[in-house]
């Protein structure tokens, strides 16, 4: 009855060991997707403000040197 007794306490050490692996596991993939989408989307902010900034900054330079000649080739 002892070493029965014995192999449930392991067997339960075990599973509780792959308890707190699983959930450790599951933790850090949730986290790591997490950090990703936010840096995706805080580098996409980034990308669109500098955008807007450089458009807005050269506005006249860009009409001229880019929409005009398009301008023309269309027409």
């Amino acid at each position: 009855m002892a070493a029965c007794d014995s192999h449930r306490g392991n067997h339960l050490v075990v599973v509780v060991v792959v308890v707190v692996v699983e959930v450790v596991v599951v933790v850090v993939v949730v986290v790591v997707v997490v950090v990703v989408v936010v840096v995706v989307i805080v580098v996409t902010i980034i990308i669109i403000v500098v955008v807007v900034i450089v458009m807005v900054t050269f506005k006249n330079e860009i009409r001229a040197r880019i929409i005009a000649p398009l301008g023309k080739l269309l027409l």
